[in-house]
């Protein structure tokens, strides 16, 4: 399946003023944006627009440009339809999404200090404990990193199924 096509740009480039979106309807959401360094076209359509309209940080490394072949920056990206900045637009969806998805989104850091805490904690009783103050950041920082894909599934499964 193409994604995109000089015939899909020509089509859209001939089409009139009046068959444009609105720009301020917040449930208005492009499909196609444009790589600002290369002036191309990507079209967004399938599962990948699925997922990220319903969890819009899934990708969170960037987004691809199908004609240089590779990731590029959102910052890179402005949507054909609005040129709105996708970066500005994923941030937009984002403050939209109810306070559970943000518990989710940021559960792994707070189980993470909870986890480093107990850890400190059982540490402090022992008779020759292990520098605390040291060990709680490494801690934390590994239980965050163990949990961090595991709950990016669950969160985007539960944006699937529009429970948060």
């Amino acid at each position: 399946m193409e994604l995109v096509t000089e015939k899909y740009l020509k089509a859209w480039e001939s089409k009139s003023e009046q068959n444009t979106p609105q720009e301020f309807d917040p449930d208005y959401h492009p499909d196609v944006y444009i790589h600002e360094r290369c002036g191309k076209a990507t079209q967004l359509s399938g599962f990948p627009r699925t997922v990220s309209l319903r969890d819009p940080n899934w990708y969170f490394l960037g987004t691809i440009c199908v004609h240089c072949g590779g990731g590029v920056p959102e910052e890179h990206c402005v949507w054909e339809d609005t040129g709105e900045n996708l970066a500005a637009y994923k941030k937009r969806l984002t403050r939209r999404k109810s306070y559970a998805y943000h518990l989710i989104r940021w559960s792994p850091v707070w189980i993470g200090i909870l986890f480093a805490a107990y850890i400190g904690f059982q540490q402090l009783q022992k008779p020759q404990p292990l520098n605390v103050f040291v060990g709680f950041p490494i801690w934390t920082l590994m239980a965050a990193v163990i949990l961090w894909f595991p709950m990016r599934i669950l969160r985007v499964l539960l944006c699937l199924l529009k429970i948060i």
